[in-house]
């Protein structure tokens, strides 16, 4: 199957952030194609640890944002943490991201960047 940029995803075994050798369904943003792999950031529904992070946004399921996203649960887009995976373990589309989300995470991304340079 053939993904683009700024598709939703669902990812079967995404990698846990507090034990990486753990995985947990979830959907993903795809951000970047890398040949074989695709470089994502990940949805949460746990949209209240949404001060735990620096950039991230929330989308409410019921917003045309998360209707056209295909989210079943408010979800906060989480940009702090992204990872690269091997498109094979991309399941299936559920939406695309819509122009003003699109703009929302490259902001964030370029501020992340920016942040991660100023901090070496």
């Amino acid at each position: 199957m053939v993904y683009e940029v700024w598709n939703v995803v669902n990812i079967p075994a995404y990698p846990n952030q507090e034990n990486p050798i753990e995985t947990t369904a979830r959907p993903a943003i795809i951000i970047e194609d890398l040949q074989d792999e695709v470089e994502l950031c990940c949805l949460t529904k746990q949209v209240q640890q949404v001060s735990k992070y620096k950039y991230c946004f929330i989308v409410n399921k019921d917003s045309p944002e998360g209707i056209q996203m295909g989210l079943t649960f408010d979800s906060l887009v989480v940009v702090d943490r992204t990872v690269s995976l091997k498109k094979i373990r991309v399941i299936y589309k559920i939406g695309s991201c819509p122009q003003n989300i699109i703009d929302k995470i490259e902001e964030l991304l370029r501020l992340k960047k920016e942040d991660e340079k100023q901090s070496k």
